[in-house]
């Protein structure tokens, strides 16, 4: 049987910790320009890919001893930082932004789903 306060209270923790997460102000952020139905079916299909995809990983990555992991873990994190230092900056200033087009159910959920499923792959950080 499901407790209903800990269901609620795990929400509300869940909730909290999530709630200033980037993913979250891009989803209310597509939500006021677009019709917010269009906005969850890709958003929910980036989440269902990125849970997919997550869990195969992981499940594979656990054949692996630990300490390969951990040193392949820290050789990305050192590339990814040597990229980030090594990057020039490319604003001139003179660049055009473009203007939606009509915002079709395609195009705007195409553009959650690519949205959201980039940004919480950003957010993939091994823990143990």
């Amino acid at each position: 049987m499901i407790n209903f306060s800990v269901t609620a209270l795990v929400f509300g923790v869940v909730f909290l910790a999530e709630f200033p997460d980037k993913t979250a102000v891009a989803c209310f952020i597509m939500g006021t320009r677009y019709r917010a139905s269009y906005v969850f079916a890709g958003v929910a299909a980036a989440f269902a890919v990125h849970v997919a995809l997550s869990v195969a990983a992981g499940s594979v990555l656990t054949l692996f001893p630990r300490q390969i992991i951990r040193a392949l873990t820290g050789v990305l994190f050192l590339g990814g930082a040597a990229m980030l230092l090594t990057q020039k900056d490319r604003s001139d200033g003179d660049t055009e932004i473009r203007k939606p087009g009509s915002p079709t159910f395609w195009k705007v959920s195409a553009a959650g789903f690519m949205l959201i499923l980039v940004a919480e792959f950003g957010d993939l950080i091994p823990r143990s």
